[in-house]
């Protein structure tokens, strides 16, 4: 994200508000005994390391590197792939999902840049907004990281929140001070998305260290940079900087710079570094047939003071259901930490008062980070189809969160005219803001819709400069989230399970059901299934209304994985590639290697060759060359799963040069016209006609990562040389 001194003041000074009063009244929660350093790779629960810049499909020539200014979404996503790890070690999602979506033409916001990959996020309070409204998270395979295909998108936001393959829930703020916090957040299994201003400058090489210092860096050179936080060390020494902070300890970073920055993609920030924008994310599987009632589609953007709330302000926001379902859970925003008293309502009578109807349900809950929080309810609450529920919400506070926008304009002393809006702008305030959606009051009975608020208007003048602000407040953060009636919950939501596990099946509309084994005929459910090997349950309920809507679930016994594994020689790193065979790993090294190391990352314990090694460690081995095979073991729950791995020498099975594309024993003009056309098919998103790893190998003449055309030119120099007899 590019830096700017001068960037959106009015929005900047809301936002820097708004997180002070988050930040407040937040106070440490963290056990005593959290240990003095902690790596969540250590553990297990972190995906691998990935890369922002590639080769631009976006640009005309298709031949440049396109560093794509979207940091934030891999920091969000990565955020989401660690909170599921547990559940599924080889998660990988999509940041160009995200990256896209957050300002696609059809429903995004309004883009500063003319390449929306290149937008950057303004603040964290988009990211957050987008994935609460469950645009996204969507598998990698799903929506690959630069696929220019998807700017030909027209989908609708509903369309995009379907594609949804897990749902962010909760996500939790924390301030640059609640160190004790973070650490907890990192040693439950989150890792925690942050910014913090990078210069170049800065960083130090030799120990992979970062600490901003102003005396040593240019403003211009400098931009804010989204990582993820996967561990610290109070001990890290303070002299390992190239500024010296004013004492030891480090934050452990994951960046999207690929492996071979930093040590291996990992490096360390100050624990004296302005971190801003920091948050952990808690996130589930999405469902068949849940919906997400909501008005604040973008999420929260700004609060409103309730005059009079002596007693703690209520907000409330009324929603249509179009066909029969159970309201099961509630999402607020807590502006701080704080209590919240949740009611739900159902069949309203007067479309100004939210609590018009019959209270059908309430629930008490306290939070100790200012957020979005999910509260689910003792009882899912049966919704008719076609009538109207209203979700209340108290808390102790006067402020309630909503949509907030403002645009401004200065009128400058020598004529010219400057214009500003708001990261959430007045566009989309008003895009879907309707009367009779979102209310608030001060003692629970008077309601006042938000529709009815004019906007404010505020004037300042000084040495010349008039300026004029107008801002609008409009929907409430508040949603509901619900299932469709007659829907059959299986108890078991991941595809992976132990070996006889209870697969038990209920509804909420308490209605028979039946299932079939495999395909076999229908049978009415009664006792718990009994999981014995991979199996395909198709489940319906029998309702009155004779809907039986099906639900199906495949289930595969669950085994100990290798979430990847990092291969390191002569300086460089890359991860070994999966094969079309279970468990067969395949890696390239450089001709004459007899000793490569690797980093193994699994929540099991693992082994290679009889020695054991730790998850984040690094142990070297040793390779015969030619083809040698390499194996590995995970050992969990009494189960164990060998892996092997395939390290080639490169040019091993055919002995062709580096730079001899189509193998006809010369390195010409034809082998660098084969990789501008590999270039150009993949930067338009499409499958190339060459893609094994062994042309891919050949065709790497100047042994960068990407193939793109300056190993073309590099070809036609060499083939120059050698024509011209040097």
């Amino acid at each position: 994200m590019k830096y700017s001194k001068n960037k959106r003041i009015i929005s900047a000074m809301v936002l820097g508000a708004m997180l002070t009063a988050q930040w407040g009244m937040i106070s440490a929660n963290a056990e005593d005994n959290l240990p003095s350093s902690f790596d969540l790779r250590k553990s297990g629960l972190v995906s691998s390391v990935k890369e922002q810049a590639l080769l631009s499909s976006l640009e005309a020539d298709r031949t440049s590197i396109e560093p794509f200014e979207n940091c934030w979404a891999f920091s969000a996503i990565n955020a989401i792939e660690t909170s599921q790890m547990k559940n599924n070690p080889i998660i990988d999602l999509s940041e160009w999902h995200l990256a896209y979506h957050m300002y696609c033409g059809n429903f995004g916001y309004p883009s500063p840049t003319g390449n929306v990959f290149d937008a950057g996020s303004q603040d964290a309070l988009q990211e957050m907004g987008m994935l609460t409204s469950w645009v996204g998270a969507v598998d990698e395979e799903d929506s690959p990281y630069g696929n220019s295909e998807i700017v030909n998108s027209n989908l609708t936001m509903k369309e995009v929140q379907n594609q949804s393959k897990y749902h962010v829930t909760d996500i939790s703020l924390y301030s640059p001070s609640d160190r004790d916090d973070i650490k907890s957040a990192i040693y439950n299994g989150h890792s925690i998305s942050a910014r913090y201003t990078q210069s170049q400058y800065c960083y130090n090489e030799e120990h992979h260290s970062y600490f901003l210092n102003w005396d040593i860096t240019e403003n211009q050179e400098s931009s804010l940079h989204s990582i993820s936080i996967v561990g610290w060390d109070d001990d890290f020494p303070a002299e390992y900087f190239n500024a010296k902070p004013s004492q030891n300890g480090a934050w452990l970073c994951k960046n999207s710079w690929g492996t071979n920055w930093g040590e291996y993609g990992y490096f360390w920030i100050s624990y004296d570094e302005k971190l801003s924008d920091i948050y952990s994310v808690e996130s589930e599987k999405a469902q068949a047939h849940m919906n997400l009632f909501q008005h604040d589609d973008y999420g929260y953007s700004g609060m409103m003071t309730v005059s009079n709330a002596e007693d703690g302000a209520y907000s409330a926001n009324v929603f249509t259901a179009n066909t029969s379902q159970w309201v099961s859970s509630v999402m607020v925003y807590g502006i701080q930490p704080d209590d919240f008293e949740i009611s739900v309502y159902t069949g309203i009578t007067d479309a100004k008062n939210p609590t018009s109807g019959t209270l059908s349900a309430s629930k008490k809950e306290s939070f100790q980070n200012a957020g979005y929080h999910t509260i689910t309810l003792d009882k899912p609450i049966f919704v008719e189809g076609g009538t109207t529920f209203s979700i209340v919400a108290k808390t102790k506070g006067n402020r309630i969160p909503c949509e907030q926008a403002s645009h401004t304009e200065w009128n400058n002393a020598d004529g010219s005219t400057n214009v500003s809006d708001s990261v959430f702008t007045m566009e989309l305030l008003n895009r879907n803001f309707a009367e009779n959606q979102s209310f608030f009051s001060a003692n629970g009975t008077e309601w006042t819709d938000m529709y009815s608020i004019p906007e404010e208007t505020y004037t300042y003048s000084a040495n010349g400069t008039e300026s004029t602000t107008n801002m609008k407040y409009g929907n409430i953060s508040l949603k509901a989230i619900t299932q469709d009636a007659g829907v059959v919950n299986f108890s078991e939501t991941e595809s992976h399970i132990k070996a006889n596990t209870n697969i038990t099946l209920s509804n909420l509309d308490n209605a028979d059901m039946y299932y079939s084994l495999n395909g076999a005929d229908y049978v009415k459910y009664e006792n718990p299934i009994v999981f014995y090997g991979d199996m395909t349950i198709t489940a319906y309920a029998d309702t009155p209304d004779g809907l039986n809507t099906s639900t199906t679930m495949r289930f595969q016994e669950a085994e100990p994985i290798l979430s990847s594994l990092l291969c390191i020689e002569n300086g460089h790193s890359e991860y070994a590639t999966t094969t079309d065979e279970k468990n067969v790993l395949h890696y390239y090294t450089d001709k004459g290697t007899r000793n490569i190391s690797i980093m193994p990352i699994s929540d099991g314990s693992i082994s290679y060759s009889g020695n054991s090694i730790a998850s984040g460690e690094i142990a070297e081995i040793s390779v015969k060359g030619g083809i040698d095979t390499v194996e590995l073991t995970v050992a969990k729950d009494n189960l164990t799963t060998t892996y092997q791995l395939i390290v080639e020498e490169v040019g091993a099975e055919e002995d062709f040069e580096i730079g001899d594309v189509d193998k006809s024993g010369t390195i010409d003009a034809v082998d660098a016209s084969l990789i501008l056309i590999y270039s150009a098919e993949v930067g338009a998103g499409e499958t190339p006609s060459y893609a094994d790893d062994d042309w891919k190998n050949r065709a790497n003449f100047d042994r960068i990562d990407d193939i793109n055309a300056s190993d073309a030119a590099e070809i036609l120099i060499y083939a120059a040389k050698m024509g011209a007899g040097e």
